[in-house]
């Protein structure tokens, strides 16, 4: 499947009213396991889920608290690709612009957690008072 393939999916199954919230017998959230994805390249899994929840009326800042994070691209997943999941939604994607790590700190994420001080992080703050 490509990338947009795995996109229209997440979009059906939140339509079809797939539980965004839910969580496994550990806790752990399906933003979590979109934002601490390995297996995909670069940043696909949190993007295609990102832009599915914001496609779908969810507010992207109720599943992206503690998760910032800026694109990353690479052979295997293209800005193209990226561009394609937002069409018509980039003003709602707190990363589209990004060029630099400013809010997400990769090594925090080994103990399971978010790694991010959202009250210290400024692009939080602005996401936060601009919708």
């Amino acid at each position: 499947m490509s990338p947009e393939d795995y996109h229209e999916t997440v979009i059906l199954l939140l339509e079809r009213r797939a539980n965004p919230t839910a969580v496994d017998v550990d806790g752990k959230s399906l933003s979590y396991y979109a934002y601490h994805n390995r297996t995909w390249p670069g940043s696909m899994a949190g993007d295609i889920w990102d832009s599915a929840l914001v496609r779908c009326g969810y507010d992207l800042w109720d599943f992206r608290r503690g998760y910032p994070r800026r694109p990353n691209h690479n052979e295997g997943y293209r800005r193209e690709n990226f561009e394609g999941f937002w069409l018509g939604h980039e003003h709602l994607c707190p990363y589209y612009d990004a060029q630099d790590a400013f809010y997400f700190d990769a090594d925090a994420d080994a103990d399971g957690g978010g790694g991010h001080d959202e009250k210290s992080c400024l692009r939080c703050k602005e996401i936060k008072e601009t919708g």
